[in-house]
Order: structure tokens, then C-alpha cells, then sequence
């Protein structure tokens, strides 16, 4: 989930008792607490829920023939997806998730097999937007501030 907090996008997730705790990539000020992440550092901070401005979630897609799935990582070539195949085509079954069945699947693929690329925007849990037939570009970006931890 990303929310705006002081004119700023963060990473924040959502704790009990009406907290956010927010991820960032870099120290806004010493409010914010340093943690050693895979990467290097990450910095944390907690906040009312009332602090923040608005809360949000980008799915990205990749669509194949009519069908959707959901795109969760990207390197170079490659997408991760993550879906069930249950409401797929063989044809798709056997080229996305090479012929493997069940729910949660998740699977490498080469960017190439998607004729386009779809992005949904779902505001503050109500409002929904939706971008059709973006680049790969934009999935790209759009994966890395949803799904990278800063």
C-alpha cells in the first residue's frame, strides 16, 4: 500500500490501533528510525492513520488473448506473475504458468507473451482508475513502488 504523508509518497503498511507504519529509502529527519534491510538500510516510521493524506494500491496486469494476471516483480526481461489458474484458458495455463494448476501460482515469464499491459489504480479502498495498453515502461515502474521495500 502507498499513502501520502507530509506532501510525500511512502510504503506503509497498516497496524493496529489506527497506526501506518511508513518505509522510506532515505532519513526525512530523526524521526525516523534506521533498519538494516537485504539491500542496505531502510528507515521507519510510525503515524496516526489521520496524519496521512490518502491510501492507495497499483496493481499492474499483463494481458494475454482477453486474459488478465497480475504482474508482481519485473527483471529485465522477465515478469513475475502470481494468480490461479483456474479461470484461464489451457492455452494460457500451459504458456504462463507452463501447464502447472492451482491457486496462488507464481511464475517467470518473458515479458514478450503479453499483447499489452494494464495498470489499476484503487483509491482510499472505494474509487478505482484504470490505464489500458501502457508500456512496459510504466508497469515497470509502477511494480517497483508497490512491490520493492522503499
Amino acid at each position: 500500500m502507498l499513502t501520502i504523508y507530509n506532501n510525500k509518497e511512502y510504503k506503509c503498511f497498516s497496524q493496529p490501533g489506527g497506526w501506518i507504519l511508513l518505509l522510506s529509502s532515505e532519513p526525512v529527519d530523526d524521526t525516523w528510525t534506521k533498519c538494516e534491510s537485504n539491500n542496505g538500510y531502510i528507515y521507519k516510521k510510525m503515524v496516526r492513520e489521520s496524519e496521512c493524506e490518502k491510501f492507495y494500491v497499483i496493481n499492474c496486469y499483463g494481458c494475454y488473448k482477453g486474459q488478465k494476471i497480475e504482474i508482481i516483480d519485473i527483471e529485465n526481461d522477465k515478469v513475475m506473475v502470481i494468480g490461479d489458474s483456474d479461470n484461464h484458458t489451457q492455452e494460457f495455463i500451459d504458456l504462463i504458468f507452463r501447464g502447472k494448476k492451482g491457486r496462488e501460482l507464481r511464475k517467470w515469464c518473458d515479458i514478450s507473451v503479453f499483447s499489452s499491459f494494464d495498470i489499476r489504480y484503487f483509491y482510499d479502498y472505494e474509487h478505482i482508475e484504470v490505464a489500458n495498453n501502457v508500456t512496459i515502461e510504466q508497469v515497470r515502474e509502477k511494480v517497483k513502488k508497490m512491490f520493492c521495500l522503499c
